[in-house]
């Protein structure tokens, strides 16, 4: 028996709770189209923070949501259901950047050139960007999907102590680059 839930009435539920994502563990297609429906622009923003490419974060997000689908019976604790999927999307997004490192395209070094060249319209995700992999993995889960230090600790199995470092790390690295481009304009 499926039931009929829509993706508006899931993204409004309070984390308290979790009967959606208990008929998903089920096999109600529908609660877990609509739970994934309800999360599609955090899963969008993550990958598109940690890729470049919209076909690698398209792949990444399907690669997710194949995993979370076949997957999602092994789902311990329903309450961290978002959490659970994010750090799914995140060692999707991992494969495809050790895939593509191992590959450098022509088009990259010109996108590369350009983007040195000129500034960004969006002057803060292209610092961001320019952060090591992961320095920009906790700031776009701290500052741009809200999770807490303990949080990220579970979703990247690193401790919080290591969060709360690369998150102060990340934040002078930003405060560096921000002032180095930032003095650049004001020379010319």
């Amino acid at each position: 028996m499926t039931s009929m839930i829509r993706a508006e009435e899931v993204c409004k539920i309070d984390k308290g709770d979790n009967s959606k994502v208990n008929l998903a563990k089920s096999g109600d297609k529908t609660a877990f189209s609509a739970l994934i429906d309800c999360h599609r622009l955090a899963l969008y923003r993550i990958a598109k923070g940690l890729l470049e490419s919209d076909f690698d974060v398209a792949d990444a997000i399907q690669e997710t949501i194949i995993s979370a689908y076949t997957n999602i019976g092994n789902l311990k604790k329903v309450e961290f259901f978002k959490t659970w999927l994010i750090r799914i999307l995140i060692n999707e997004c991992k494969k495809i950047l050790r895939k593509s490192n191992k590959i450098v395209s022509l088009e990259k070094i010109n996108e590369q050139a350009v983007l040195d060249a000129y500034p960004s319209d969006d002057a803060t995700t292209g610092f961001i960007n320019m952060l090591d992999l992961h320095l920009r993995q906790v700031t776009l889960l701290y500052y741009y999907e809200d999770f807490s230090v303990k949080e990220i600790a579970g979703i990247l199995n690193i401790f919080q102590g290591t969060v709360k470092s690369r998150l102060s790390r990340a934040r002078r690295e930003l405060s560096k680059l921000m002032c180095v481009k930032g003095d650049d304009k004001n020379e010319k």
